[in-house]
């Protein structure tokens, strides 16, 4: 089990719903296993290594296996996330 570090994405949150933001709860929470689930390598990104898919919603992260750490590090619309 890896422990879940969020830095300040919360800002990226204020607009969505409440129902969205249930779904991104839950997400964030099952990251404690981060290799289950419908999580995705990136390449080439510069701010994050991994993604996972909440819908039309992306969480970016990162995955320190030595220290079994998951930083969240952006949560945002697909269409805006990879920017």
């Amino acid at each position: 089990m890896h422990e879940i570090v969020v830095t300040p994405p919360w800002r990226d949150l204020r607009k969505l719903t409440p129902l969205v933001l249930k779904r991104i709860d839950r997400a964030i929470l099952a990251l404690k296993d981060p290799y289950v689930g419908d999580v995705k390598h990136l390449k080439d990104h510069q701010l994050a290594d991994w993604r996972i898919r909440v819908g039309d919603y992306r969480i970016l992260f990162d995955i320190d296996d030595a220290r079994k750490v998951v930083v969240i590090l952006r949560v945002g619309h697909r269409k805006d996330i990879y920017c």
